[in-house]
């Protein structure tokens, strides 16, 4: 299907998660089990790196680095998710903080969100491709336990897409 413009496409989106009964299933996913809360409150090493760039307040609490990550958090907290944001991941001898750990509510599988917000810089997009190739290669997969998000000066990420990488994830 094509679509002439975002909006449109949006609203498209829209229409499906509502017909399609996920909104309902995303909001039947609450975490109120006492396990689900330790694990969120739970101490973590997170990213001690640029602390003063956490300028985003989030309605959960959290700061954030950026805009879309806290669309991220809100969307998260909204169909209470369980989730750690910028929790140490260390993958062979490489330590990560991917932005959100996520716990699934129902299958207690960790999958791992990560938002690239300046894929028109070169570099950064360049780092961005190593950062998912090493991934890859130690079994984070995107669309099976890695969510993986973009965007670009052209391309802002928006609320619908947080909403929509966790519905193709079934979370």
């Amino acid at each position: 299907m094509y679509y002439e413009d975002i909006e449109e496409k949006e609203l498209a989106l829209e229409q499906f998660l509502t017909q399609s009964g996920y909104s309902q299933l995303l909001s039947s996913t609450t975490c109120n089990n006492d396990n689900y809360h330790d694990w969120m409150t739970e101490k973590f090493i997170s990213n001690p790196k640029y602390a003063e760039h956490l300028t985003y307040v989030c309605p959960s609490g959290n700061r954030v680095r950026s805009k879309s990550e806290q669309l991220i958090d809100i969307v998260l907290s909204q169909h209470n998710i369980p989730y750690r944001y910028e929790c140490e991941l260390v993958i062979g001898n490489v330590t990560f903080y991917p932005d959100f750990t996520i716990l699934h509510p129902i299958t207690k599988q960790l999958f791992y969100w990560e938002h690239f917000g300046k894929m028109d810089d070169y570099n950064y997009s360049k780092n961005a491709l190593a950062k998912i190739k090493t991934f890859q290669e130690h079994g984070l997969i995107a669309g099976k336990n890695l969510i993986l998000t973009f965007e670009s000066s052209e391309h802002p990420f928006t609320y619908k897409d947080a909403e929509a990488a966790l519905v193709q994830m079934h979370i």
